[in-house]
């Protein structure tokens, strides 16, 4: 009986052991190529997502597509409270003319594309949505 007992706990430790060493060896793989860059470019959509649907919400408050770049402290306060300007799409006036020129096309698209929702009367889907839908977009069409 005792070596039945024995034998039982020689077994386990050896699967656990295997079990051990099997996840390691799982866990130190290098994602492959084509998961890094779809990771890479779902980062890209969602940061795009997030500047479309600011120019997006500015559409709803009434804003015309023209950019107002502004103190960050006065971004963040609109941001923050969830009410864009309707003066025009507000932009972090720090940024390069890189930045600028990146900003300004997302912010453009979510403009644009807020007008289609609104001549089909669709209303504003709240941010969290709206970062999704043009992450999608992003997504299918490689903006």
């Amino acid at each position: 009986m005792f070596g039945y007992i024995a034998g039982g706990f020689v077994l386990l430790f050896f699967a656990a052991l295997w079990a051990v060493s099997a996840q390691g060896q799982l866990s130190d793989e290098a994602p492959a190529p084509a998961d890094m860059a779809y990771s890479m470019k779902s980062g890209r959509c969602y940061v795009f997502g997030a500047r479309a649907a600011w120019g997006a919400a500015s559409r709803f408050a009434g804003a015309p597509k023209k950019f107002k770049y502004v103190a960050i402290a006065a971004l963040e306060e609109a941001f923050d409270a969830g009410r864009p300007s309707t003066e025009g799409i507000l932009l972090d006036d720090r940024l390069t003319q890189d930045e600028r020129a990146e900003m300004e096309l997302a912010a453009s698209f979510g403009w644009e594309t807020a007008g289609q929702w609104i001549s089909q009367k669709l209303g504003w889907p709240g941010n969290s949505m709206a970062v999704a839908r043009f992450h999608q977009i992003c997504m299918q069409e490689g903006k």
